[in-house]
């Protein structure tokens, strides 16, 4: 690049100025493309990033939504065993069961409040203070079994051979619909199978009422 001095200045000549000018354009002209590449892809990450925000908002909102449904799951599985193992199999009485409970806990301060294996305990123990829904029904539950009669005595043997009799007809087995538990059944599988087989419950009413009372921690109560 050739230079002239006039006057003690030094000056460029024209064709180098309109070089260098080009040169510093070119260059602004790649940082100016350089720059709108780059706002490009922080665009594309940003609609990335939002798109993923996006998603997990909805994934938090379903787990939320699920987490909510089991804990109501097992609130009602736990519900319904306390109540089970209480000898109360009906779904009509097992929902007037429920019913009772939120009612009686509805007002009450949170530190009052008790769980419904403790409060229905409370109500079979005192069936008479029990809601009306399920007075009666508590009433028939806590009601002693049937006292079985007493066997007949064995007549002594007499000394001279006794006229014969004529032979009685044998009386029916009035044990035949009953579907005896198995020997070595545990409470939890009597009332297991009372739960989910009608029949069985039906034929074993007693069985299954005296059960309930000892898994819940209530006495028999004795019939004198």
């Amino acid at each position: 690049m050739s230079t002239k001095i006039i006057d003690g200045i030094e000056y460029i000549e024209k064709t180098a100025v309109d070089g260098i000018v080009s040169n510093r354009l070119n260059k602004l002209s790649e940082k100016l493309k350089a720059s709108q590449e780059l706002n490009i892809n922080l665009q594309g990450e940003m609609d990335n990033l939002n798109s993923n925000t996006a998603d997990t908002s909805v994934l938090n909102t379903e787990l939320a939504d699920l987490k909510s449904q089991l804990e109501n799951s097992n609130l009602r599985y736990n519900r319904h065993t306390s109540i089970a193992q209480a000898g109360i199999i009906d779904p009509d009485l097992r929902d007037a069961v429920e019913w009772a409970y939120e009612r009686a806990q509805k007002d009450l301060p949170k530190k009052d409040k008790t769980g419904l294996s403790i409060w229905l305990s409370e109500q079979m123990q005192n069936p008479a203070t029990a809601p009306a829904v399920l007075r009666p029904h508590l009433q028939t539950l806590a009601a002693p079994p049937q006292a079985a009669a007493p066997a007949a005595t064995a007549p002594a043997m007499a000394a001279a051979p006794a006229p014969a009799q004529p032979q009685a007809q044998p009386a029916p087995n009035i044990n035949n619909s009953v579907i005896n538990a198995p020997d070595h059944s545990t409470s939890a599988d009597i009332l297991r199978r009372a739960q989910t087989d009608f029949e069985f419950y039906r034929a074993n009413r007693e069985l299954v009422k005296t059960t309930a009372r000892r898994a819940m921690g209530i006495p028999t109560p004795t019939k004198f």
